[in-house]
């Protein structure tokens, strides 16, 4: 019986038709089968999965034609809350799918919204936390998890959901290899459900005994279908040609480095390390050397164990509470660290800036011939901003306004945006200067926030950080900013009261409890 017929689609994205678009897809999925789809990335796998859950054309702006069939009924005929009663989707990025601040809140989110029973919403979620091993998040912060602790949740949370198909969106890109072989129990026991599973996934060896078919796709387009025995038999070589990894586990073979005299090293010492009163890293002590060759040392670890935690105090984005990094024999702070090394962030979308690939690369050239040359006014920044947290400097508050977010901590992504307009039209008012200035106090300011208020969960400029600095480039009177602040503002503010008063008390984002007096409402008339 066929679950999901796909005929003839085509999509392409308004902003950018060529990038991952999509070109006469052909494809039926059966219920119970379990269709990986693979390829190169920027193939169409993660665009083909917004066409079956409706993100596409509901929430992706582009032209689509074509039909897919859901039991025989146009996905196009029905509406989104009820596409998602019958398909559940694990982000790539499982951050984008959360809406609750509280780990046990968040699996039972999508169960809330389907209206199930609370014995129904109980009972699920706890199931929800069992299979994938995860009591130990309960009643946790989201913004105190490890990337690979998001991505289990995510699964969890659609689990919970109980839906008849799940597409999975490379679920184990975050996840330790115990995990992975969490997920792949899972999966056994929901196709042993009836359950429909969809997964586009780079890595294929776990998949082995659950997937059915391998879809391969290439430029948007399906290239081959292989049947699990078919694909079983595919030769390393002809894997290479398609791009894709081993189908079997295979186990790299170990090569022995010649014997050498190492120029340079790099010593941790008693290193410990806290997100807020959280001990992430206790008592770290590692000593590793490197030649003119150079040298590539791995970390690994379970999920949450604190990889990206020491990636970061290596990289100078985070001071250790305690102890000390020596980069041959000197004692560095994460100052100093930070202009000797270079950080690759999980997630590219947290470091990127401009909207082109050739508008990065001059930002980060640009920076790179003008760091030297600024290194005296940085410094002086720098202590200007130290000034300000003190209480030394403008009003006295001891903050630098713009910066922080009660949410936001890695990055705010409406500032992100909003900057790449902000220095378009910085260059077009001839205001360059000032626009360096602008992000020069970004770059520096959670540093410096770091250093004196020992804040280690992140701090990023926030979406008004360079609100006035455009209302003066576009010649509006600074009396006027805080009425404009306040009037853009009214819609969210009005939206998250009706969700407050709808929704007994919540709204999605972090809740307040009004400590005012209940005054009845006095109509403007007799007033």
């Amino acid at each position: 019986m066929s679950m999901i017929t796909i005929r003839n689609l085509q999509f392409q994205y308004d902003a950018a038709p060529e990038i991952n678009a999509l070109y006469g897809i052909d494809l039926e999925i059966r219920k119970g089968e379990c269709v990986i789809l693979t390829g190169e990335s920027g193939c169409g796998k993660t665009t083909l999965t917004r066409c079956l859950n409706g993100l596409i054309p509901n929430f992706f702006e582009g032209t689509l034609t074509g039909e897919i069939l859901y039991e025989g009924v146009p996905v196009n005929k029905l509406e989104q809350y009820e596409l998602s009663r019958k398909i559940g989707t694990v982000f790539q990025d499982p951050r984008s799918q959360f809406f609750a601040v509280n780990t046990t809140d968040e699996v039972a989110f999508g169960c809330e919204n389907l209206a199930f029973s609370t014995e129904r919403i109980n009972q699920n979620v706890d199931a929800a936390f069992s299979r994938m091993n995860i009591d130990v998040l309960r009643d946790r912060s989201l913004f105190g998890l490890s990337s690979g602790e998001k991505q289990r949740l995510a699964v969890a949370s659609i689990y919970a959901m109980d839906t008849d198909v799940i597409v999975l969106d490379e679920p184990t890109a975050n996840l330790d290899g115990e995990t992975i072989q969490n997920l792949r129990e899972l999966l056994f026991t929901l196709k042993a459900e009836g359950k429909t599973l969809i997964i586009s996934e780079h890595r294929l060896s776990w998949l082995v005994g659950i997937a059915d078919r391998y879809v391969y796709m290439r430029k948007g387009r399906i290239e081959k279908i292989w049947g699990a025995a078919e694909a079983a038999c595919l030769s390393p070589d002809v894997l290479r040609e398609y791009g894709l990894r081993s189908i079997q586990n295979v186990l790299f073979p170990t090569r022995k480095t010649p014997a050498r005299s190492d120029a340079n090293e790099l010593t941790c010492q008693n290193l410990c390390i806290y997100y807020g009163k959280q001990e992430i890293i206790h008592d770290l002590n590692f000593h590793f050397t490197w030649g003119e060759e150079g040298r590539i040392i791995g970390i690994v670890g379970a999920n949450g164990s604190g990889k990206t935690t020491f990636s970061k105090v290596l990289c100078g984005l985070m001071a250790p509470r305690t102890g000390e990094i020596r980069l041959n024999g000197k004692k560095m702070t994460h100052r100093e660290l930070l202009k000797k090394t270079y950080f690759v962030m999980q997630d590219a979308d947290y470091q990127l800036f401009t909207e082109s690939v050739t508008h990065e690369m001059e930002l980060a050239a640009r920076k790179n011939k003008q760091k030297n040359v600024h290194a005296s006014k940085e410094d002086e920044v720098r202590k200007y901003l130290e000034d300000l947290l003190d209480g030394n400097a403008f009003d006295g508050a001891g903050l630098i306004y713009g910066m922080g977010h009660a949410v936001y901590s890695i990055s705010d992504p409406r500032a992100k945006i909003f900057k790449s307009f902000v220095e378009k039209l910085a260059i077009a008012k001839h205001r360059e200067k000032s626009f360096a200035l602008y992000d020069k106090i970004e770059r520096l300011a959670p540093e410096v926030i770091a250093e004196k208020r020992h804040i280690y969960k992140g701090v990023s400029a926030n979406v008004d950080f360079y609100s006035g600095f455009v209302y003066e480039m576009l010649g509006i009177p600074v009396e006027l900013f805080t009425p404009i602040f306040a009037v853009a503002r009214i819609a969210g503010w009005s939206a998250h009261r009706i969700e407050e008063i709808t929704n007994a008390g919540k709204i999605i984002r972090p809740a307040y409890k009004s400590v005012g007096e209940h005054e009845e409402y006095i109509p403007m008339s007799e007033r």
